[in-house]
């Protein structure tokens, strides 16, 4: 949630540019976060005994490791987004004191990498910085993608497969798909409201695939099937909290004993 809402400040932190590619771009990026914020809870369990901490030990330190790189993959997109809206306000020569200290870091970072010294035009920035950010996006998929395999293991996935081979087999070749087209995406694509725009394609088509996989393939979850064996061994001892109102022998001779006395 920290880091899904750092992309939102992202955002937001940067000053605005009167152009309507600025705002594809912005509000893109606001729909894009919302909708990785949705996804990535529709990728986990909700509830703990489902979760790969409590399959196994090996399952869990899989998953720890992948949520690192996933971490590090949502920063990367969040900074991808607040650098896409900065595009425009290059263009614009709005430089004021943060942004000259931001475009002093990205080129230092540039340099560590084999850049030059001299200043970057818009064709220099542009292809490096939609790679960044499809690459980004790439890898947060693939990150989510292998934490599902965590949660209920290879075993039970292919076991699914085996019995729905048509519809798995669709499912995962778009899910394939969409994570090698995001990743290619940078070496054709360079202006940031068209990135921004197809970047949140992909993302809405992710959680399609995501909601089309959970209606097609329903399981039960592992709390829910300890649930109906804990009631199934209630329903088969007789439950002695109640009290039983049935009269006994002994009652009814002591009933009788009580009668004579009487007058």
């Amino acid at each position: 949630m920290l880091l899904l809402g750092e992309g939102i400040l992202s955002l937001l932190i940067v000053d605005t540019s009167i152009t309507y590619k600025y705002y594809i771009s912005f509000y893109s990026g606001i729909l894009s976060v919302i909708s990785l914020q949705y996804l990535h809870f529709r990728s986990q369990p909700h509830h703990a005994n489902d979760h790969a901490m409590c399959r196994s030990v090996k399952a869990g330190s899989i998953f720890v490791a992948l949520m690192q790189v996933y971490s590090f993959a949502l920063v990367s997109v969040g900074l991808s987004y607040k650098l896409l809206l900065f595009e425009y306000i290059y263009e614009r020569g709005r430089m004021t004191g943060h942004h000259r200290s931001l475009r002093k870091l990205v080129t230092a970072l540039r340099n560590l990498t084999g850049g030059t010294t001299s200043k970057y035009s818009s064709e220099e920035r542009r292809p490096w910085l939609a790679n960044f950010f499809c690459e980004a996006l790439a890898v947060a998929f693939l990150c989510l993608e292998l934490m599902i395999l965590t949660h209920r293991g290879i075993r039970y996935h292919a076991n699914q497969w085996k019995k729905h081979i048509i519809g798995g087999s669709i499912l995962v070749m778009i899910r394939m798909g969409l994570i090698i087209f995001i990743a290619s995406l940078g070496t054709y694509v360079q202006d940031p409201d068209t990135l921004a725009l197809i970047g949140l394609a992909v993302i809405l088509a992710q959680v399609l695939t995501r909601i089309a996989g959970d209606m097609a393939f329903p399981h039960s979850n592992a709390h829910e099937d300890a649930e109906s064996d804990e009631d199934s061994e209630d329903e088969s001892r007789p439950n002695v909290t109640h009290a039983r109102a049935e009269h006994t022998n002994n009652d009814k001779n002591v009933d009788k004993k009580h009668g004579e006395h009487e007058p």
